[in-house]
């Protein structure tokens, strides 16, 4: 399965989440992945550390099924840096 079609799958059967994967990691309405690691990211100990000059990554991964694992990096400020990834 390709990248663009996983992002477009929906979530069936699922009390906690509505809407496609895509719209889990970052849509309009949904994003409560992107909304969860801004959090931490923006807080004031994660900010003391990258302060600290520490280095830092951040990433958001899913495993979807058996084989599929869909991450995306989020930078030092809380916003994306680059495109969803399968690795």
């Amino acid at each position: 399965m390709k990248l663009k079609e996983i992002l477009q799958l929906r979530f069936k059967n699922d009390r906690s989440r509505s809407g496609t994967i895509h719209d889990w990691f970052d849509g309009d309405d949904y994003g409560e992945i992107r909304k969860q690691l801004q959090s931490y990211i923006t807080g004031s100990t994660v900010q003391e550390e990258i302060k600290s000059k520490k280095k830092f990554r951040a990433f958001a991964v899913a495993i979807l099924g058996s084989r599929q694992v869909l991450m995306r990096e989020m930078g030092r400020d809380g916003m994306w840096v680059g495109e969803f990834q399968l690795a």
